[in-house]
């Protein structure tokens, strides 16, 4: 099921971006970061001061957020993305910002090989559509010792389901103008599972918040959950 799932998220998400490089799709710059669906919650803050410090974008998906803290706060950002379409229109909209490099690669593949950074993120990105298992050992190796990881994930779909007491996947919808909903599979998970995942990975969850989203009739709820990799000599370095 591991790698059906992951074929099955990559398939779509490449159907999804060369749908939008098609059709001309132009991508609006990022003011903040926006950790839920219909509602922004707490942005760029909780990640700390950046500049000059090595930040980690996994599944940047178009490259708005990594484009952002490379432009705005002046760190050295690295932007992974599987799909070569999506990875396209990062490139032809933020490719020539000072500090940011943008990387088509499998992000299992990208952890195992790069250099400690100080800070990795995931806005609904890697974390969110790789198995667990796969994907928190790379992660834990890819962060330095006292390194912060911030990732935003779903703890129910737009139907109000969710989440999973177990660590399976879940089909849910990727909307395509014009074209009827991709499948993708998600890990939508309770938090204490994700503290429990994070834990057995050598990561120590420090705060989860709830953001619910701001539109009528909407019951799409997410978590964004922060994690440290404690320093080898017990001390806090952030």
């Amino acid at each position: 099921m591991t790698a059906e799932t992951r074929s099955v998220n990559g398939r779509a998400w490449e159907r999804y971006g060369g749908h939008h490089l098609r059709r001309g799709t132009v991508m609006q710059p990022a003011s903040d970061i926006r950790w839920g669906f219909g509602s922004a919650g707490p942005g760029t803050r909780v990640l700390g001061p950046l500049a000059g410090r090595r930040v980690l974008d996994l599944g940047c998906g178009t490259g708005r957020y990594a484009a952002h803290l490379a432009r705005h706060h002046h760190a050295h950002v690295t932007g992974v993305e599987s799909a070569p379409a999506q990875h396209e229109r990062a490139v032809s909209s933020y490719g020539s910002i000072p500090g940011l490099t943008l990387v088509q690669a499998d992000a299992v593949d990208y952890l195992q090989e790069t250099a400690p950074f100080d800070v990795i993120i995931s806005v609904h990105g890697a974390l969110c559509f790789t198995p667990p298992a796969v994907l928190l050992p790379g992660i834990f190796t890819a962060l330095r010792p006292g390194g912060l990881l911030a990732v935003s994930v779903l703890h129910t779909n737009y139907l109000g389901e969710g989440p999973a007491e177990t660590v399976e996947p879940s089909p849910q919808r990727l909307q395509i103008a014009g074209h009827d909903p991709d499948t993708v599979y998600r890990w939508v998970l309770e938090p204490a599972l994700w503290c429990r995942l994070l834990g057995e990975h050598g990561l120590t969850v420090t705060t989860i918040d709830r953001i619910d989203s701001e539109v009528d009739g909407d019951p799409t709820s997410c978590r964004l959950i922060r994690a440290t990799r404690a320093p080898a000599d017990g001390r806090d370095l952030r």
